[in-house]
């Protein structure tokens, strides 16, 4: 996994060492540089699953993709070093909702951002954690 690096040296205190506010600052933005990289790498794998678990029956599905969807990911930086990841379809909402076809079937979505949501508090936690001892 790769990150951006962090190329900003990092404030020091009177004693020029680096004061514990800053230390936590610098391992916040570093963590989350990873974590974004972690969470497309890990909707990129919901993507590419061949079987995708639905509620409804039947209970496991194919997922059919061309990857175009896939592939128009946006990523953009905010303050902080927080994130925003959008995909860039017209029909994404409908894909990862479900919808309705022209001919009006209505089809399940395929959440490919549910689980790795749920497991972003704990890749935080272990990224930041990482990079506060390396502080």
């Amino acid at each position: 996994m790769t990150a951006t690096q962090f190329t900003t040296p990092a404030p020091r205190g009177r004693d020029g060492e680096k004061t514990l506010r800053l230390k936590v600052m610098d391992a916040h933005v570093r963590a989350m540089q990873y974590l974004e990289d972690w969470f497309v790498a890990r909707c990129e794998e919901e993507f590419n699953q061949v079987d995708w678990k639905y509620l409804t029956n039947p209970k496991i599905r194919d997922i059919v993709n061309t990857g175009k969807l896939r592939d128009n990911v946006r990523v953009t930086q905010l303050p902080q070093g927080s994130f925003e990841v959008q995909w860039y379809e017209d029909y994404a909402f409908d894909v990862h909702e479900g919808g309705t076809t022209f001919d009006g079937q209505k089809f399940l979505g395929r959440p490919w951002t549910r689980d790795p949501i749920a497991e972003l508090p704990a890749k935080y936690a272990e990224f930041f954690q990482n990079a506060l001892q390396q502080s």
